[in-house]
């Protein structure tokens, strides 16, 4: 019996991406980035699938984006979280 697949979220801000804690609410979320990026800049706490507390400062020149995909349950239990920048041989 196959297990049911479930959600995962993902946000990618100025190049890091973040697997979003079950717990962590989105829509709070994007209004803090959106009142961040609405000021010089401030920092952001997002609270990552593996326990870990990630602060990004966010500016009205920081790209943001949002993605949510189902997932198998073991996918969504060994997140890989890694910088989108810079040169990855993951061979």
């Amino acid at each position: 019996m196959r297990a049911e697949p479930v959600l995962q979220a993902e946000v990618i801000i100025g190049g890091t991406s973040v697997v979003l804690a079950d717990s962590e609410d989105r829509r709070q979320l994007r209004r803090q980035i959106e009142e961040a990026a609405a000021t010089n800049g401030r920092f952001v706490d997002i609270e990552a699938s593996d326990g870990s507390e990630v602060n990004v400062f966010v500016t009205p020149t920081t790209h943001v984006s949002f993605h949510t995909r189902q997932v198998s349950p073991e996918e969504a239990r060994s997140p890989m979280v890694l910088s989108v920048e810079g040169n990855w041989d993951l061979l």
